[in-house]
């Protein structure tokens, strides 16, 4: 059976097309006809799903049946379920305008634990925000390769930030690994762009990409900005963290780094037919099942010594989880 993948939406889903055909010699043993002899195709859709408390600490330990997936407001079964745990290419792109000029110590500590976390089979670029996207180191799996510069880099310039998403999309396709994600550290600021924030929306939905964005929102002047990239972290299923205080950045960086490797994925079959439409789905946890989360003993990242709020060490109250996973996928025709 051959698989082709295509991306899916909202939680990260791909969607996946087999075409199964009989083994060439078998088909030689069979009399010539005008229609093929077996021809049978399936779909499947794949979505990526992030749960976090209410301070993004991800959660793990949770199983199939604690999760429902509705497609179309339909409930579907869930067909299969498992911990994503392969190499990753990872986009990181941190913005050098101008207005992060009071941030930048903070953000390049940030974009530095998040590069330092990685596997050694991940690879990641870093690509720069400033007047231009720029490329500043290509795909590497060495941390040092992409954080060896900032120390003396320079917040400056106009912010051509919704072009500079768009660039980085393009570029980690062009990754080694079939998982791809990126991280965008902002003050959500553009003043720069060719593009419009729609047609970053459509590109990011049609991109097998999880996108994770830092905002920094100590202005209200930005706040519009904000807003876009956590949509854009929404319709990937991907998090995004809102930043009051510059000094959250690297701690909040820290929550991504983990929740990269705390992502689940759920495969499910749409029901009738789909292809060539845009469809739904919703990814939420099981109210009947997760009512015992606060008394099971689970993994909570990072260190639970410094769980907020006076939560329970290694513990998670259910109203207070969050899933993050994408809200829209497409098979083609």
């Amino acid at each position: 059976m051959g698989l082709f993948s295509f991306l899916a939406a909202p939680a990260v889903g791909i969607a996946m097309l087999g075409g199964m055909l009989l083994p060439r010699a078998a088909a030689e043993q069979q009399p010539r006809r005008e229609q093929p002899v077996f021809c049978a195709r399936s779909e499947l859709v794949l979505v990526p799903v992030a749960v976090t408390d209410r301070s993004g600490l991800a959660i793990t330990g949770l199983t199939p049946d604690q999760f429902q997936i509705l497609d179309e407001h339909e409930p579907r079964p869930i067909f299969s379920f498992w911990k994503e745990d392969r190499p990753v290419s990872l986009g990181l792109v941190l913005d050098l305008s101008g207005s992060m000029r009071a941030v930048l110590p903070r953000a390049i500590e940030a974009l530095r634990t998040i590069a330092e976390s990685a596997q050694p089979e991940d690879e990641a670029f870093l690509l720069t925000c400033a007047t231009q996207p720029r490329l500043v180191a290509d795909f590497t799996t060495d941390p040092s390769e992409l954080t060896g510069s900032l120390p003396w880099a320079r917040a400056d310039g106009s912010t051509p930030l919704i072009d500079s998403v768009f660039s980085a999309l393009e570029h980690v396709r062009q990754g080694a690994h079939q998982r791809r994600a990126l991280v965008v550290i902002s003050d959500g600021d553009d003043n720069h762009s060719r593009h419009h924030f729609a047609e970053l929306r459509r590109a990011a939905l049609e991109a097998d990409t999880q996108i994770y964005t830092l905002g920094v929102r100590e202005s209200r002047r930005h706040r519009a900005g904000l807003y876009d990239l956590a949509e854009l972290a929404g319709v990937t299923g991907g998090l995004h963290f809102d930043i009051d205080n510059r000094k959250d950045l690297p701690e909040a960086a820290s929550r991504i780094a983990l929740a990269l490797r705390s992502t689940y994925v759920i495969g499910f079959r749409p029901a009738g037919s789909s292809a060539g439409k845009w469809r739904h789905v919703r990814v939420r946890l099981n109210p009947r099942l997760t009512k015992s989360l606060w008394d099971r003993r689970m993994t909570v990242f990072p260190n639970s010594g410094n769980t907020p709020h006076g939560q329970r060490p290694n513990a998670a109250l259910p109203g207070a989880l969050r899933v993050s996973a994408r809200s829209e996928y497409f098979i083609p025709e």
